[in-house]
């Protein structure tokens, strides 16, 4: 399950089955800051918040890979949520699951 917001906008709850993809469909300016929330398990009990986006060049580059046009790619796992974070594609563990 996920949820993503930036400032006044938000998406709706949204229920993925496994390997299904994402996309949220949020506006990105100078300062955009987009935090998501992802429930998985029985009952989502594991949960994780985190910041998806921000329009800073330091998050682009570091964990972004400074992809263009300001695109950064998550990919969730058993053990946590990974970013591709460089432009060589390699996925990086940046979050683990609450419990």
């Amino acid at each position: 399950m996920v949820q993503c917001r930036s400032g006044q906008e938000s998406t709706r709850v949204v229920f993925l089955a496994f390997s299904d993809v994402f996309k949220a469909p949020l506006r990105i300016g100078f300062k955009t800051l987009i935090w998501c929330t992802l429930w998985k398990g029985p009952d989502f009990k594991h949960h994780v918040s985190f910041d998806a986006f921000v329009g800073k060049e330091s998050f682009i580059h570091d964990v972004c890979g400074s992809m263009k046009p300001n695109i950064c790619f998550w990919q969730v796992q058993d053990d946590g949520v990974w970013a591709r974070n460089n432009p060589t594609g390699a996925l990086k563990l940046m979050y683990k699951w609450n419990k």
